[in-house]
């Protein structure tokens, strides 16, 4: 394990840095003086011994220690550097990052700042919205709500609403809201991350009407995925297999409905991309068997590869099987 110290390694640095310095300068050396009996003769580190000797009247010329470059001064992150200096930077730059729009109100609900996906949605520029009820924005979030919302927020949890937005041109657009509580500029103030939702509630009534009119065709039809499974089956075919729902059908293996020698190389073949067409032995819910014509396609997605099949069933000849009377139950 690798301990890092900040403070510790500077010390070790500038100690690091002194240690260089006293070796090239060379140990301490005493003051030579010819009067003094004890005195040697200087010898340069070649131990050769100048030719004259210095004499004890001429001056002493300083000598010069060899450049050495200081130790860098190391700032840690909790240092006085440019980290403290700039965090409002930081902050505005993780605002502007932000993919959902972000409204930071007072503990009133008055408006104290946003990012830039506010004027996106809202079409208000950051001036506009300065100290604006949050209810101009979100209609229904009045004083009431929010202190509602504060004791939602208690142990440090996020409240998480479904609301209509209104823009600055008075339209309006579904939006999915998650407040939580900073303490920024007053203790308690609020955090407003809105997404919108609008893409999402068009694509979900269109699937419930895609839904509505698989129901509402007499042709008994299924949507499997992948692995056989079904994930929609309409009203007509569990009307006809004998479910009470529709949903009884649904996540159970399209074997269930119809097993048969060679039915699993048919689905292969059709996740392969073919179409396929027989007659085949349809199971009931009361296990009795009939006879029906089975078509089946591939379900491609946007990008042409197959994410499951389909299934229609079409009266045959019907012919109920396995049932003493040789009547359809």
């Amino acid at each position: 394990m690798r301990l890092w110290f900040k403070n510790r390694q500077v010390d070790e640095d500038t100690q690091a840095a002194e240690d260089k310095t006293l070796a090239a300068i060379g140990p301490p050396q005493r003051d030579l003086n010819p009067r003094d009996p004890d005195a040697a003769a200087p010898v340069d580190r070649r131990g050769a011994v100048p030719e004259k000797p210095i004499p004890a009247s001429a001056p002493a010329t300083p000598v010069e220690a060899p450049s050495v470059p200081l130790a860098p001064k190391v700032t840690g992150l909790n240092g006085a550097g440019a980290y403290k200096s700039d965090h409002r930077s930081l902050y505005k730059q993780l605002l502007a990052g932000l993919y959902d729009a972000v409204l930071i109100t007072d503990p009133k609900g008055h408006v104290i700042d946003i990012n830039t996906r506010v004027t996106n949605f809202f079409d208000f520029t950051r001036e506009e919205t300065w100290d604006l009820p949050i209810s101009a924005l979100i209609p229904g979030v009045n004083t009431a709500l929010i202190s509602r919302i504060r004791q939602g927020l208690s142990g440090e949890r996020f409240v998480l609403i479904d609301g209509q937005c209104v823009r600055k041109n008075r339209s309006t657009f579904a939006a999915e809201i998650a407040i939580s509580s900073i303490d920024l500029m007053n203790d308690g103030d609020l955090v407003f991350s809105i997404r919108n939702v609008e893409r999402r509630f068009a694509q979900m009534q269109k699937l419930k009407s895609c839904q509505s009119l698989l129901n509402h065709v007499p042709t008994a039809a299924a949507a499997c995925d992948s692995e056989s499974k079904i994930k929609v089956a309409n009203t007509a075919l569990a009307r006809l297999l004998g479910y009470a729902k529709a949903d009884e059908l649904c996540d159970k293996p399209f074997t269930l409905v119809w097993k048969e020698a060679g039915s699993t190389d048919a689905i292969q073949r059709v996740l392969a991309g073919e179409f396929w067409k027989e007659t085949v032995q349809v199971v009931k819910a009361s296990g009795a068997r009939i006879q029906l014509t089975l078509s089946l396609a591939p379900e491609l997605n946007v990008r042409k590869k197959a994410v499951g099949f389909l299934a229609a069933f079409s009266p045959a000849s019907v012919v109920t099987l396995g049932t003493p009377s040789g009547k359809e139950s």
